[in-house]
């Protein structure tokens, strides 16, 4: 084999700026996966804040990750987990707003309800 042959099979020659932004990008993918993992494992349980904040801390991690494994790859390669990172956190975070909405309001009724019930 020539040495354009090894070359040419050899990952070595990119290793250093690819191993930067796809490490940034499948830890974006991760932490939003994880996220909306959490999200939809108990929603209507009462967490309290630590419960969203927790939700909240993975998907905006997961963002930050994955739109800063976009902004270091440069139009190379791993630009797609980072594309796919920053969308599910974003569309997580606002499933995780509208779920979290949802859930307080129930809560405030049921407790209206058994108000109403008490007099």
């Amino acid at each position: 084999m020539s040495t354009d042959q090894q070359a040419a099979l050899s990952p070595q020659q990119h290793e250093g700026q690819i191993s930067k932004s796809t490490g940034l990008a499948v830890a974006g993918l991760g932490l939003a996966l994880l996220g909306i993992v959490r999200i939809f494992y108990c929603p209507l349980v009462i967490g309290g804040w630590s419960d969203i904040l927790v939700i909240a801390g993975l998907l905006l991690g997961g963002l930050v990750c994955g739109i800063t494994g976009l902004v270091m790859s440069g139009g190379k390669t791993g630009k797609g987990l980072s594309v796919a990172a920053i969308v599910l956190a974003a569309a997580a975070l606002v499933v995780s707003v509208v779920i979290n909405v949802l859930a307080l309001i129930f809560w405030l009724f049921i407790v209206d309800l058994f108000q109403g019930l008490r007099r």
